[in-house]
């Protein structure tokens, strides 16, 4: 067993490459909860495995399978409760983030499976919320308490260049839509035929639901329009602006108390990531186990087929942390 860097993410390398990682977690599974829990992340390499491996590998782990309905990135369903990682186009940088944290009801745990790797490119940098504590300046950490928390905005409307109602909440019903919504915890508000606006407010922080710990999962480096138009035109949408109808962003994070966040702060936040994460390249038939508050991920940009499979399990409601 080794580590990536400085015991975070525990490397668990098969002895044997005919190693069955199915057989393997069965017979190891009392130790994986704690490894997870110490390091953040362990990752399976060398071991006999396949996407039916991998299926299974994560029930034998935990078979509490979470919705991704309401999710911002676009995915599909490749098996009963597989998904790809993101499509968002391969040249597209993805922050650092921890799964839908911004959902009412969050994933505890995010297994990846590697059926192919890119040519170049295309790691999964991770970032350890412990560490994350630390280097963020605390004078936004207090900020954003003295204010509420976080409350995400996000405007549906044809012309943004963000994942569309339909493709976010399964319908284009609006009763269906509005149910979800109730049912998930999301404000709807109906602006226009075609302009659908939600409204999420969350807490900054969460208790490890098995540590105690406090974990900082605010997104606002993501929300930010300064932060995610500049990604937009990195990618390449040079004519990118920021208003999205009646000079409403397509997407922004405020205080809860309605107070607008500064673009300094948000920076701040994209900053710390960048400088903590660390990554490794892709093998084929990898699998990487994340605790889902204890380490945030991201996506580099990659060229040639890349094809990384995603389980979400342990769904906690987040007002019960």
């Amino acid at each position: 067993m080794s580590s990536l860097h400085d015991g975070f993410i525990s490397v668990i390398e098969a002895r044997d490459p005919g190693d069955d990682l199915v057989a393997w977690i069965t017979r190891q599974q009392h130790v994986l909860e704690p490894t997870l829990v110490e390091h953040g992340g362990i990752l399976l390499r060398g071991f006999s495995s396949d996407r039916a491996r991998f299926a299974r590998a994560v029930d034998v782990i935990s078979s509490a399978r979470v919705d991704y309905t309401g999710g911002n990135s676009p995915r599909t369903e490749v098996a009963d409760g597989i998904f790809t990682a993101s499509e968002l186009p391969s040249d597209f940088r993805i922050a650092m983030h921890h799964e839908m944290s911004i959902a009412l009801c969050m994933p505890m745990k995010i297994f990846f499976f590697c059926e192919v790797p890119s040519s170049s490119g295309g790691e999964t940098p991770l970032c350890s919320s412990r560490r994350m504590l630390r280097v963020i300046p605390a004078a936004i950490f207090e900020t954003i308490e003295r204010h509420g928390g976080v409350t995400y905005v996000r405007n549906f409307h044809p012309a943004s260049p963000f994942k569309d109602v339909a493709a976010t909440f399964g319908t284009t019903a609006p009763r269906e839509i509005e149910a979800i919504c109730r049912r998930d915890g999301i404000e709807a508000e109906w602006k226009g035929p075609d302009w659908l606006q939600t409204r999420q407010t969350r807490p900054a922080f969460w208790s490890h639901p098995r540590t105690g710990e406090r974990v900082f999962t605010a997104t606002i480096h993501i929300w930010h329009p300064y932060c995610w138009l500049r990604e937009l035109r990195a990618f390449g949408a040079v004519g990118a602006t920021v208003p999205a109808h009646d000079d409403e962003p397509w997407m922004y994070a405020r205080y809860a108390s309605g107070t607008a966040i500064d673009h300094t702060v948000a920076e701040a936040v994209a900053e710390a990531y960048e400088r903590e994460q660390v990554s490794f390249p892709w093998r084929t038939g990898d699998v990487l186990v994340l605790d889902n508050l204890l380490t945030s991920h991201g996506r580099t940009p990659y060229s040639g087929t890349r094809r990384i499979l995603v389980a979400l399990r342990e769904p906690r409601r987040m007002d019960s942390i």
